[in-house]
């Protein structure tokens, strides 16, 4: 079976609480979209981004460079546990997924701004897991290697 995508480089970093994650593809077939994903685990992933595919057809020979950065500065447990707590909820309507989105995401913003600590002997180094999702026109998918970030906080 021949890959829809050639992945080459995968990587990861956390800058200012954004996190960056850049891929290259060797080739492309019948390719739709990319779907970014973090874990905390290394087991469990969360879409958190779509990527569209740069081909115009989705076939390539090419050799694509691809980058995204998150908008907001949340750590990426955040973006982790906004994907987790909204798969209950896949089923709504567009404009009240979006509400429960912003509704989520405003709690999560407050809880992780007020519960921040300084001085504590915890360590602050955190390590998350991310890959990259291809997706087909058919809905199927492939996974590029898994990355480990650091997040300083």
């Amino acid at each position: 079976m021949v890959l829809p995508v050639t992945f080459r480089a995968v990587t990861a970093s956390v800058k200012n609480n954004q996190l960056n994650v850049s891929w290259t593809t060797e080739k492309e077939t019948a390719n739709s979209h990319f779907e970014i994903e973090a874990s905390t685990d290394g087991q469990q992933f969360t879409k958190i981004a779509t990527v569209a595919s740069k081909t115009t057809n989705g076939n390539s020979d090419e050799t694509l460079h691809y980058q995204w950065t998150s908008d907001a500065a949340l750590p990426i447990a955040a973006w982790s546990l906004i994907g987790l707590a909204l798969i209950p909820f896949s089923n709504l309507g567009r404009k009240k997924a979006w509400m429960l989105g912003l509704a989520v995401l405003g709690t999560v913003g407050l809880t992780i701004t007020g519960c921040s600590k300084s001085g504590d002997a915890v360590s602050n180094n955190q390590s998350y897991y991310i890959r990259v999702a291809q997706v087909d026109k058919d809905g199927s998918k492939s996974y590029s290697k898994i990355v480990q970030v650091q997040q300083n906080q």
